[in-house]
């Protein structure tokens, strides 16, 4: 991501890209919101307040590079019109809206919104008003954002003030051009539980027992096991939790479980990890628990077949991660540590020795 960002020309100089000259002031809030927006992948991007439109390029730019669309609103006609104009020449997803956002009852262009930019009328109550309209749009969960220019100086200290005391969101405030803050929407999110799932990583049990607890706690309903082997973590899999697809994947699949095993929601691949996984779009899956070939190689060539299948929020995980380093049966740290860094681990006290579960959420 970051050498993709050393190539990004939106960040090779901070530049008002409609009127193609570089801004004195250097203001550098839309970078850092580009770049936010970026790494969140956020799609539905709103911004209130266009002025010349220096932050629309930015905002713009990143919804078409998720896939997804901008929102601009402004109660300058003259404004709409040429930001407009400048959006679709670059041939950027945009709708523009014409409006004072004080008249403004509800917002029925789009029905969700990731990240929102205020930088309209400066006052709280006008400021305090767009929250309240675009509050219900805005994604749960910890993922929607509504970012509000110069907290610091220029009129919207007020209407920061009541965001930082709002028990909805979470605040971060910056510096950046008269201050940018940042609040994030926490409905949905339950700390206390996202606690007891870490803690879990100092927890002592089979691992059979591990993927129960991450999928039910998690509700997850479309998993994909790697490496079935004698079918011990299925069968308990299958008994204990309730899933709409379970997809098998075993060069040598056993034929006596394959006829135990009973369901429309099964999937059995009796074939490699690589030529299964080809078989599913990503961020197809939940959960992929990855217990096969253990050699380095091996093993980094799965986690990098079934990564992407594993959407955004989900868990990839895998058995067998020795956390004293390598043994000669095993390589599996080494390949874990070189594709995904530190990873969760709970001990898996039905294996011999310290073999443990690692465990990841996808971002």
């Amino acid at each position: 991501m970051i050498n993709f960002w050393k190539k990004d020309k939106l960040l090779t100089g901070f530049s008002n890209h409609f009127m193609s000259e570089v801004n004195a002031t250097l203001p550098y809030f839309a970078p850092l919101m580009y770049i936010f927006i970026m790494a969140h992948k956020h799609k539905n991007i709103l911004e209130v307040g266009l002025a010349e439109g220096y932050s629309s390029y930015y905002l713009a730019y990143a919804a078409k590079m998720n896939e997804g669309i901008y929102y601009g609103i402004d109660n300058n006609p003259n404004c709409c019109k040429n930001i407009d104009k400048k959006l679709t020449e670059a041939d950027f997803p945009h709708k523009i809206t014409c409006a004072d956002t004080k008249r403004i009852k509800n917002i029925d262009f789009t029905d969700r919104i990731d990240f929102a930019f205020l930088d309209g009328e400066h006052s709280t109550e006008a400021v305090m008003h767009e929250v309240e309209l675009i509050y219900p749009l805005l994604a749960n969960k910890g993922w929607g954002y509504i970012a509000i220019h110069d907290i610091v100086d220029m009129g919207n200290a007020g209407a920061w003030l009541k965001l930082k005391n709002d028990e909805r969101f979470e605040t971060l405030g910056t510096n950046p051009n008269y201050g940018l803050g940042i609040a994030r929407k926490i409905e949905g999110v339950d700390y206390e539980d996202i606690a007891r799932r870490f803690e879990t990583k100092t927890t002592f049990m089979p691992r059979w027992l591990t993927l129960e607890n991450l999928i039910n706690r998690n509700q997850f309903k479309v998993i994909a096991e790697i490496g079935v082997d004698k079918g011990e973590t299925t069968k308990y899999v299958l008994e204990h939790c309730n899933l709409d697809k379970y997809v098998l994947v075993d060069i040598s699949f056993n034929e006596k479980l394959k006829e135990e095993l009973k369901g429309d929601f099964i999937e059995i691949k009796k074939m490699t990890s690589i030529e299964a996984s080809k078989f599913y779009n990503d961020e197809t899956f939940d959960l992929v628990f990855i217990d096969a070939d253990h050699q380095f190689k091996s093993v980094i060539e799965d986690i990098e077949a079934w990564l992407p299948k594993v959407r955004t929020g989900g868990i990839i995980c895998g058995h067998d991660y020795f956390r004293t380093g390598d043994r000669p049966c095993s390589q599996v740290t080494s390949a874990v540590k070189k594709t995904l860094g530190t990873v969760n681990l709970i001990s898996d006290e039905s294996s011999r020795s310290d073999r443990c579960v690692w465990w990841q959420y996808v971002k």
